[in-house]
């Protein structure tokens, strides 16, 4: 049932509705989305936030209203799901109000605040208009308004194969013969999204000068103005790009059903036609096992008189087994596919192993930074983390244009006054592509008779 709490609002731009606050709701229990779970007094992960996270349903009235006005679908079917995971929204309204202290008083935080300022303002243009003055907004209504902005919820279907869970859950669309691709607007906030991540993952309130303090050159740290004022801007660009578009509606054409599942496309070319494809044709090659070693880099802060940035290097170890290799090229490779037909069938368009180790390794090694950095937080602050402090991550989950399958684990093997430095060491067990550049994908159903001709074939 949903649970609603009915205050009167006008969202932006359209028609008089009933919103919710979520002040006062001592006694109602709303479900909980599961999230990953992670080891407690970690700081080395993206911990979740214990606010109740919901999928689906909704306090905020107008976006329950949306679940019953959409085409082609029965309001009991649909599931509003957010592009920006809610978890997401919820920890970045806390820092960003830990941030806002650098507005007060005469600041010398400049850019900050000049970032600061035009959030604030795209913020606004996204937010219903009971919520206009921001500064007197508690948390838990902050928190509330940024997850139910009606642009970052795009109504799907519920009972779900493979969701995103509390995972960035990119919007797609089919641009005609099958290409399903991401929309713009998701792109710009999934680069939102990380940044969310990224200054929550750095930022607490002992790390920043308040009070006086904000007006003070000896407090003020020149590298650490710029780079909280590039990522709120980042953000910005993301909510911006919400501003004055229509609500998403459920779109059939990236929906499919496998039994009584509800499986949405992923990004890729998806084949309908039968006649000329190669499926299941020979046997998968057999390939060495495969070791790849790279680095990535971030920042952290270190707190004293003047909050000071510091280089965080992750050094990265990747192991891909020769069983890896085979099952790739056993579900994920078209001419070697051994009939493994399950809810998602995405395959390569070119042979996996010369283009993972060759012309698309960089853009396998950016995948698995993306992936990594959802999964650890290397920006906790200096004074959080100890050396040898460790953590592991179990993937079953796409980064942005792979699927990948998996274990990882990292330490900090190093921290000083200059820098700090983790060690990461991963296994795949599998890699698929979930990008129209780099695959195609089939439906069950269209496999399943592609199998059945070949048999009586």
């Amino acid at each position: 049932m949903e649970a609603q709490i009915q205050s009167t609002a006008q969202k932006k731009g359209g028609t008089t509705a009933s919103a919710t606050s979520i002040a006062g709701n001592t006694g109602i229990s709303l479900p909980a989305v599961p999230v990953i779970q992670q080891k407690e007094n970690s700081s080395l992960k993206h911990t979740p936030v214990t606010d109740p996270v919901i999928q689906g349903v909704f306090p905020d009235a107008y976006n329950a209203e949306r679940r019953g006005n959409q085409n082609g679908i029965a309001e009991d079917d649909v599931q509003m799901d957010h592009i920006i995971p809610q978890d997401t929204l919820k920890k970045f309204a806390d820092t960003y109000n830990i941030i806002k202290i650098l507005k007060s008083g005469d600041s010398v935080w400049v850019d900050t605040v000049a970032a600061l300022d035009a959030f604030a303002t795209a913020l606004q243009n996204v937010l219903p208009d009971d919520t206009d003055n921001l500064a007197g907004l508690s948390s838990a209504l902050l928190k509330h308004a940024m997850v139910n902005m009606p642009a970052n919820v795009v109504p799907g279907r519920g009972n779900q194969m493979q969701g995103a869970e509390n995972r960035f859950d990119p919007q797609v669309e089919d641009n005609g013969n099958g290409v399903v691709t991401e929309t713009p607007m998701s792109l710009l906030l999934r680069g939102a999204a990380e940044s969310m991540k990224r200054l929550t993952g750095m930022i607490t309130s002992s790390a920043l000068p308040s009070g006086v303090a904000v007006s003070r050159e000896r407090n003020y740290d020149a590298d650490t103005d710029a780079f909280i004022a590039a990522e709120l801007n980042t953000i910005t660009a993301g909510l911006n790009s919400m501003n004055n578009v229509d609500d998403p509606e459920f779109d059939n054409n990236v929906w499919y059903m496998h039994g009584d599942k509800s499986v949405k496309k992923r990004s890729a070319n998806w084949l309908d036609v039968q006649g000329g494809l190669q499926v299941g044709v020979r046997k998968p090659p057999q390939k060495p096992k495969t070791h790849l070693k790279f680095s990535m880099l971030a920042k952290t802060l270190k707190e004293g008189e003047a909050v000071s940035l510091l280089p965080v290097l992750v050094d990265i170890r990747v192991e891909i087994p020769a069983a890896t290799w085979r099952h790739i090229y056993a579900r994920h490779f078209m001419s070697t596919f051994e009939w493994d037909i399950q809810g998602v069938n995405t395959f390569w368009r070119t042979d996996p192993y010369t283009y993972l180790l060759n012309g698309g390794n960089n853009e396998l090694k950016a995948e698995l930074k993306k992936l990594l950095a959802d999964s650890f937080n290397f920006s906790a602050p200096w004074d959080s983390v100890d050396e040898g402090e460790a953590d592991d991550a179990a993937w079953s989950q796409s980064a942005q244009k792979m699927f990948f399958q998996g274990k990882a684990d990292s330490y900090l093997k190093k921290k000083n006054d200059e820098r700090m430095v983790y060690a990461v060491n991963i296994v795949l067990d599998s890699i698929a592509p979930e990008d129209a550049t780099l695959g195609d994908a089939l439906e069950p159903a269209t496999l399943n008779q592609l199998k059945l001709a070949q048999e009586i074939a």
